[in-house]
């Protein structure tokens, strides 16, 4: 019987298309996590500081394909804010990362931003975008196709934002201080690769 129900919850996940703990992932996040840095915003990509889309005119086509590429047509559909890039944000960031520099953006959806969140990353130099979705207690989904890096990174800032909560201060500067760290890898590990669970982690920790 304990089979047959088994069978059943993947076949649902399968048709939903629900994402799946990768603990692959997780460890390759873990892994990456101390060749992350943070950059100034200089040597020509000022114009990326601030809050919100980036200063490019082939931005928002390229976040809107990408948006197609791992997220059900549903979901979106049922949050228009998430195309329109509409809602509050915090302030860009700038990353390098595995020989690229990488730009943060981040936003939430208007009077429900707990839980309902974007993280877009974006290379300027190669004009590719990727991110995660979250939604409170529901899936999130990753989107545009990332490599397994790409994927890493995701699953880094998720974990750093989750433990950022818990410990009440904005950390959003890499390298982490070593408790830090140790803490944002806890995280990543007890997630087991999975973005829906990293992302619901993010309310216990900050209830911790």
């Amino acid at each position: 019987m304990a089979s047959v129900i088994a069978f059943l919850m993947f076949s649902i996940a399968a048709e939903q298309d629900l994402p799946r703990p990768d603990p692959g992932l997780a460890r390759l996040a873990v892994a990456n996590l101390s060749g992350l840095s943070t950059m100034p915003f200089a040597g020509g990509y000022e114009r990326y500081s601030g809050y919100g889309a980036p200063r490019d005119g082939l931005f928002p086509g390229l976040y809107r394909a990408a948006l197609t590429h791992g997220i059900p047509s549903s979901f979106l559909a049922a949050r228009p804010w998430i195309a329109e890039f509409a809602g509050p944000g915090t302030p860009n960031q700038i990353f390098r990362f595995k020989g690229h520099v990488v730009l943060q953006q981040r936003f939430c959806q208007a009077h429900n931003c707990g839980g309902n969140e974007v993280y877009i990353l974006y290379t300027p130099n190669t004009r590719h975008v990727w991110g995660v979705v979250t939604s409170f207690r529901g899936p999130a989904y990753a989107f545009g196709l990332p490599t397994a890096d790409e994927a890493s990174l995701l699953l880094i800032l998720l974990a750093q934002s989750a433990v950022a909560y818990s410990v009440h201060t904005d950390m959003d500067t890499f390298p982490l201080a070593p408790k830090i760290a140790t803490r944002v890898k806890q995280h990543i590990m007890k997630a087991n690769g999975d973005y829906t669970a990293a992302a619901a982690d993010s309310l216990t920790e900050a209830m911790r």
